[in-house]
């Protein structure tokens, strides 16, 4: 997905969101934003906001002096889901469609996002609001290519799982647990960040949040940004995706940095901003799980 003046606003903003989590000086959040402002003649238009949202990142880890700053408040939201794991587990097996209601789930966690969001995250209310519609009837509010996807799965035997961000890599451990129940011959191999941005998800995180427990393999992209831009991927990774049968991408970062790579790559978000509404053509709030448009 290109980058559009809204991604440019998008992004500013994820300065004021670290300067209220991080209680930056107003010095430092206007470094941050000149840093930012000043970088962005290096990038094509065709290149996606994640990938630029690393100049921020960078910079931030230089004032806090940490390669990771928001490790503290990935290991918080992970934590808080973990607290209810089997409570959780009880609803997706007591559910007549586990394997829906898990996906709806782990769709609804993707609103756990420091970057959009920044300090505005409730954990508690996306726990409630993602057991809500795991026993909600009414897909009025989702968009899902569910049936076929689960068709694809079903004639599947190696997955790659792209996640995204902490504390809805627990909702994505239960999914690949339950996808392994149903198909226990299914490999499994899980994508993280190469490296900390933001909040999403390295090795270290996908490991405390037990993923590893769930997965038969975990690998780091092979990216520096916030998304899974193939072009740039480690040779592994090329490697693991262009064997897969299935691929699911998690989140809009991912969707940002691969809406237009080719394979077998399947969606899973809740659309949170104009651009992406306007890319998907759901409206904002929406659970989505779809094919990408270049899908083989």
């Amino acid at each position: 997905m290109n980058t559009y003046p809204e991604c440019i606003a998008c992004l500013f903003n994820q300065a004021i969101q670290a300067q209220k989590i991080f209680s930056l000086t107003d010095e430092q959040t206007r470094d941050l934003m000149n840093t930012l402002g000043t970088s962005l003649s290096r990038f094509p238009e065709a290149v996606s906001p994640p990938v630029i949202a690393t100049v921020l990142q960078h910079r931030l880890e230089d004032f806090l002096d940490s390669d990771d700053p928001y490790r503290e408040i990935k290991n918080e939201s992970s934590n808080r889901i973990l607290e209810f794991l089997d409570e959780i587990r009880h609803v997706i097996s007591s559910s007549p469609d586990p394997l829906k209601s898990v996906v709806l789930l782990a769709i609804g966690g993707n609103a756990i996002d420091y970057g959009v969001f920044g300090n505005q995250v409730d954990i508690e209310r996306v726990i409630t609001d993602a057991l809500h519609s795991m026993e909600d009837s009414d897909d009025s509010h989702h968009s899902l290519a569910y049936e076929e996807w689960k068709e694809h799965l079903n004639r599947s035997s190696k997955v790659l799982y792209v996640v995204d961000n902490a504390g809805e890599v627990v909702f994505d451990r239960l999914l690949i647990e339950t996808m392994k129940k149903l198909y226990p011959e299914l490999h499994v191999t899980v994508a993280v960040r190469n490296r900390p941005i933001i909040n999403d998800v390295t090795l270290e995180d996908a490991r405390f949040a037990g993923i590893d427990l769930a997965a038969d393999a975990i690998i780091p992209s092979g990216c520096d940004g916030a998304g899974l831009v193939i072009g740039e991927a480690g040779e592994e990774m090329n490697r693991i995706f262009g064997e897969s049968d299935i691929i699911i991408s998690k989140g809009q970062g991912n969707f940002e940095a691969m809406s237009e790579a080719v394979g077998p790559i399947y969606f899973f978000l809740k659309v949170k901003c104009p651009v992406v509404s306007r890319e998907t053509a759901q409206p904002i709030g929406t659970y989505l799980l779809m094919k990408a448009a270049a899908f083989r």
